[in-house]
This record gives C-alpha cells, sequence and structure tokens, in this order.
C-alpha cells in the first residue's frame, strides 16, 4: 500500500508539483512518466471535445469526429491517451524523452506524430544488431 502512494506521490510532483521525478523516488520512472502521458492524452481530448462542443465552428484541433453520442467521445479519449501512454513509454524508455511535465504533455498531445516513428527505430534498432550478431553468409 505504502509503494501506491510513493507511485500517487510522484504522478502528483510529475503532473501537478514540480513538473519533474521526486528525488528520492525509488520505483518505475518510467511507469510513472507513461502514466503522466496517458493523463496528459487523455485531458487533451476531452480539451478539444469541449471546445468542439461550444465552439460555433466545430471543428476539432486533432481532426477528430466526435459523433453526437458520448460514448464514441469516450472511446477517443480512452484509446487516445493508452496510445499517449505507450508513446511515452517508448519513447522514455529510449531515452529520448526526459521525465518531465513538458515531455509528458507533449506526448500526449502528439503521440500519433512520435509514435510510428518510434515504433521505426526500435525495429530498425532491432534489425540492425540481428545484423551484426549473424555473420554475413558469402
Amino acid at each position: 500500500m505504502e509503494a501506491l502512494q510513493e507511485y500517487f506521490d510522484a504522478m502528483w510532483h510529475l503532473i501537478l508539483g514540480t513538473g519533474h521525478m521526486p528525488s528520492g523516488f525509488k520505483g518505475s520512472e518510467l511507469l510513472v512518466f507513461a502514466m503522466g502521458s496517458a493523463m496528459m492524452g487523455l485531458l487533451a481530448v476531452v480539451l478539444d471535445w469541449a471546445m468542439v462542443s461550444v465552439g460555433r465552428n466545430r471543428a476539432s484541433l486533432f481532426g477528430l469526429s466526435y459523433g453526437e453520442g458520448l460514448g464514441r467521445t469516450i472511446r477517443f479519449a480512452i484509446v487516445w491517451g493508452l496510445g499517449a501512454g505507450l508513446g511515452g513509454f517508448l519513447g522514455a524508455a529510449t531515452d529520448i524523452l526526459q521525465f518531465s511535465r513538458g515531455a509528458c504533455f507533449g506526448v500526449g498531445v502528439g503521440w500519433p506524430l512520435i509514435l510510428p516513428r518510434l515504433i521505426d527505430s526500435f525495429t530498425e534498432s532491432l534489425e540492425n544488431a540481428e545484423a551484426r550478431q549473424s555473420p554475413e553468409e558469402t
């Protein structure tokens, strides 16, 4: 139970507090950052939906069409948050992103652009590693 409290404290510091991981945090910073990215992504879709709902031109900043039902909007928010969490996890795991609030926000909003590039870089690095390990047959 204490580990869960420490995890939520780290989330608080990252998202709403100092903007960085607390120095004494002994848990997985990677998971905290991924969850922070997912939360920022979820928040971005909710704010976008709110702007579309009250705006005159009803144009989404992300090019999303929410439809009339609340169910579709909730699905968009959940899927967007999951994508942002995965993008944050991969970006932090490859040391491309710093563990900061700004990076969480950047991934949360821009994960549709970032995630495909991260996956491509992972597959390229795996292919290069396999090519170095197996000698070429001539």
